[in-house]
């Protein structure tokens, strides 16, 4: 699905599921998972998660929060009796929550990607995006995910599909 489907589905009051991954020059990988709502504010665009207030007179968000993000470095740990150390990455039984704000600036035509840490204090960084031509993906570079974290990163977003509200899982 691309970027103004997303919108458009999302501005009839459904819920927009959402895959983001990024992979930072020291090997790092981030997928991060869950639903964005639409949001608008004065007279843009916009793809959000709940309670970013970070909005402008030309902007629209889609709006959801928070997403439920893996990370490589995070691995599962060993079997209880087992001697043996933890290769598997992405611990499922760790996920972080992260709060995503995909906003489109009409006057400008750019898209922005704002990220919030809510398992890390909150912190936020924002990443300008691309539509990939070839495809459905928004793309672009910036700060890695991590709090004060100097390696730069690339991100991907991809919208998976249209959920009504009520089939939503609680």
């Amino acid at each position: 699905m691309n970027y103004a489907t997303a919108l458009s589905d999302a501005s009839k009051g459904n819920f927009i599921s959402v895959t983001v991954t990024s992979n930072q020059d020291n090997g790092i990988v981030t997928y991060m998972t869950g639903n964005l709502e639409y949001y608008k504010a004065g007279g843009g665009k916009i793809l959000v998660t709940t309670g970013l207030q970070t909005a402008s007179t030309n902007t629209q968000y889609l709006n959801a929060g928070p997403l439920q993000a893996l990370f490589s470095d995070r691995f599962v740990p060993p079997t209880p009796g087992t001697l043996s150390a933890a290769t598997q990455p992405f611990n499922l039984n760790a996920p972080d929550k992260v709060g995503l704000a995909i906003s489109q600036d009409i006057i400008r035509d750019t898209i922005t990607a704002t990220f919030t840490l809510e398992s890390w204090g909150n912190a936020t960084f924002s990443v300008s995006l691309q539509v990939q031509p070839n495809g459905d993906l928004l793309f672009g570079s910036g700060t890695a995910a991590g709090n004060k974290n100097p390696n730069p990163a690339l991100y991907t977003i991809a919208f998976t599909g249209t959920v009504a509200p009520e089939r939503l899982p609680s």
